[in-house]
């Protein structure tokens, strides 16, 4: 029997759903139509309608970011051109991003027909997979194939290296023919991801390998993986990256103040440097390691390449990543002194650092440093805390108290302010128990605004916007203040609040020019019902001046 349109088009959520995914968000189009409507008759895949593509994208990657795959899907043409920002970001926080474009016949590409472009291959340098249906939906073979393609692809996405892929479907027309069709949904065996190689631990970690740090950058939330960065912190050095979500694991506390505001004794440095997860965020870190190399490094990972960011040609050791770092606990002798050495450095740095710090704050206008200071002390210990790029994250990587429990998450894959806010929103839905809170810069809001252009209202979504009138960043970094053209071309000052945009998109808003407000304001946000947003207002000359005093 040929099979028909809909017989094939049902093989896609069967797919989907068998690997994992349980959400997918779709911006709306004509193309696309038919899948949405197989995979929306399925029932067991929710989806969500969003307009923006760009924000669409990222919404699916804050499903995705503790490693449970989801979907975006859209119509042809150049609306999957905007999907490119999250497919980055995915591809360098190595999550499982499922990108579904529909698209028109190969015959019509290149023949100014409309919404047609080379579609295939365009997030070749930033995928893990890209595969592509038969264009032929009635051919007898065209089921081998899609289970082909769709097994390929969703290996791909969940492996050992895991990350974005790209599912491309041309559809002909009559596309609407058949829709509604009873067809039923076949059932489809997984084969399930194939397991992981057996860890094999370094011979050389059977020796002394003498003085031992302990690097954790970004990675999603591991119970394992924080338990064995906690044993190791008993015995070396332990530092943890704010996006690492293993803030409590750390033996160092304090750490980032160390590097930012103090100065590194030599004596820190390391012989062996053992390192997980992806980037490390503080750059004073990156040129320290540089200047101090270690005499040997071992990146651990369960997949994929790695990257050198401290110039140290590490050597890569593949496994479970816990597993792996309690074989380095079980093997190795503590070092006391080290671990103290990092401690008391560390401490001392932190001490001079808070001095000076409550001394250039009595005598400041309400800046970032006192805002963050008070809420990043009053969050829940649940809570899950997202951080804007430029200077949020920064912040947060300075004042975010070194015990913290909770989940630490930002958009430092590839760093950009695209897209921080939809994440944090993606994720605040796919976690509705878990209350989550942004902290964003003002230019990272408002670029991102269309994050609420859709009908999800996550209760525990908070947002606190840090409005200083323009991109701060650049009169606190070296180099580009000095530029005259700072201020228009890259600073990009403006006078813009949020109130009006968020009573547009039907969202809860309350200013907060000032400390005593914010501490009035601080209840409501946690109490609100429904997403809400505590705009604090700054003045832009403030942080500028606050700097260079707390570099003494």
């Amino acid at each position: 029997m040929i099979p028909s349109y809909r017989d094939n088009l049902n093989r896609l959520p069967v797919w989907l759903y068998n690997a994992g995914v349980r959400d997918m968000v779709v911006a709306p189009g004509s193309r696309n139509a038919p899948l949405i409507a197989a995979l929306q008759r399925y029932g067991q895949i929710h989806l969500h309608s969003v307009s923006d593509e760009r924000s669409a994208a990222f919404i699916a990657l804050g499903f995705c970011l503790e490693g449970r795959p989801a979907a975006v899907c859209c119509t042809s043409g150049t609306a999957l051109l905007n999907f490119y920002p999250a497919v980055c970001e995915a591809y360098y926080q190595r999550l499982p991003l499922i990108v579904i474009s529909a698209d028109r016949p190969p015959e019509l590409i290149d023949q100014w027909d409309g919404q047609t472009i080379r579609q295939p291959e365009v997030f070749a340098a930033h995928i893990r997979a890209m595969v592509q249906w038969p264009d032929q939906l009635q051919s007898p073979y065209a089921a081998e194939d899609i289970d082909r393609a769709m097994n390929r692809a969703l290996v791909a996405a969940l492996g050992t290296e895991p990350g974005p892929v790209h599912i491309n479907i041309p559809l002909r027309d009559p596309i609407y023919q058949g829709l509604d069709n009873t067809t039923p949904y076949p059932a489809i065996p997984w084969p399930g991801i194939p397991s992981e190689t057996e860890a094999q631990v370094p011979e050389a970690w059977q020796s002394d390998l003498g003085k031992i740090l302990v690097l954790c950058g970004q990675n999603r939330p591991n119970e394992a993986l924080h338990g064995s960065l906690s044993r190791l912190a008993e015995k070396f050095p332990v530092l943890c990256d704010i996006s690492s979500s293993m803030l409590s694991a750390a033996s160092v506390d304090h750490w980032e103040t160390l590097f930012s505001f103090g100065t590194v004794n030599e004596l820190l440095q390391a012989d062996t440097l053992i390192t997980c997860g992806t980037a490390m965020l503080n750059k004073q870190l990156k040129q320290w390691l540089r200047a101090h190399p270690p005499k040997r490094h071992w990146h651990i990972q369960s997949g994929g390449w790695t990257g050198d960011p401290f110039q140290s040609q590490p050597e890569t050791v593949f496994g479970d990543l816990a597993a792996l770092l309690n074989a380095l606990y079980q093997q190795q002798t503590a070092n006391p002194a080290y671990l103290q050495a990092w401690q008391v450095e560390s401490h001392h740095a932190f001490e001079v650092f808070r001095e000076r710090k409550g001394r250039v704050l009595r005598e400041t206008a309400f800046s970032e440093w006192e805002a963050l200071d008070f809420a990043l002390t009053y969050l829940p210990d649940s809570a899950a805390v997202h951080f804007g790029n430029s200077m949020a994250v920064r912040y947060g990587a300075w004042i975010m108290p070194s015990d913290f429990p909770g989940k630490t998450f930002s958009n430092r894959g590839t760093s950009g302010i695209d897209g921080c806010v939809s994440t944090a929103l993606g994720y605040a839905v796919a976690h509705p128990e878990v209350p989550c809170f942004l902290f964003v810069g003002d230019i990272s809001f408002f670029y991102d605004s269309n994050a609420f252009w859709n009908t999800m209202r996550p209760d525990n979504l908070k947002v606190v916007l840090l409005n200083n009138g323009g991109g701060n960043i650049f009169r606190v970094i070296d180099g580009p203040r000095q530029l005259p053209e700072c201020e228009v071309f890259l600073e990009t000052r403006h006078q813009r609040k949020a109130e009006h945009l968020c009573r547009d998109l039907g969202i809860a808003y309350t200013l907060a020019p000032d400390r005593e407000s914010l501490e009035e304001a601080w209840p409501e946000l946690l109490n609100a019902d429904g997403p809400m947003v505590l705009e604090l207002l700054f003045a832009p000359e403030t942080a500028p001046r606050i700097f260079p005093q707390l570099k003494g």
